[in-house]
């Protein structure tokens, strides 16, 4: 079993330039906390409700909202998935405005799936960090 790496707030930069942002949770080593090496599947949602609505609380300790739409799912997290809980445009962090049933969200989320699409295997850069891809590099 894995424990649980957050990243919080990542931006996703859309086609359009407006940036959303995302939580990202990845299977990590028990022993040292860090993100754990291999490659992941993802499992991810895109709410209306902001990213960090439910709090770490809830979701990290399995309660009852552990498993919704705005939280993150440890069960599936320390099994070897990354969960990634994507805010559409408007509430919480990211930009945009909200609207409901608009094609844009489609879109967006299309976009989010590409971007989380890349995020399957861990890499760190030459000083060792690690961020998650940019949409530049996910279009190119």
């Amino acid at each position: 079993m894995y424990g649980i790496s957050e990243q919080r707030n990542v931006p996703v930069t859309m086609p359009d330039g407006t940036v959303l942002r995302a939580n990202v949770y990845r299977p990590a080593d028990p022993g040292t906390a860090q993100p754990a090496k291999g490659k992941f599947p993802v499992v991810m949602v895109q709410a209306p409700y902001g990213k960090d609505t439910v709090g770490t609380a809830s979701g990290m300790q399995g309660g009852p909202e552990a498993s919704s739409e705005t939280a993150e799912v440890p069960y599936l997290v320390q099994r070897g998935y990354i969960d990634v809980v994507a805010e559409v445009r408007g509430p919480g962090d990211s930009g945009g405005t909200f609207n409901l049933l608009d094609p844009q969200q489609g879109a967006d989320g299309a976009a989010l799936v590409r971007w989380a699409a890349r995020l399957t295997s861990f890499q760190t850069d030459a000083s060792g960090s690690t961020a998650p891809p940019t949409w530049a590099s996910i279009s190119s």
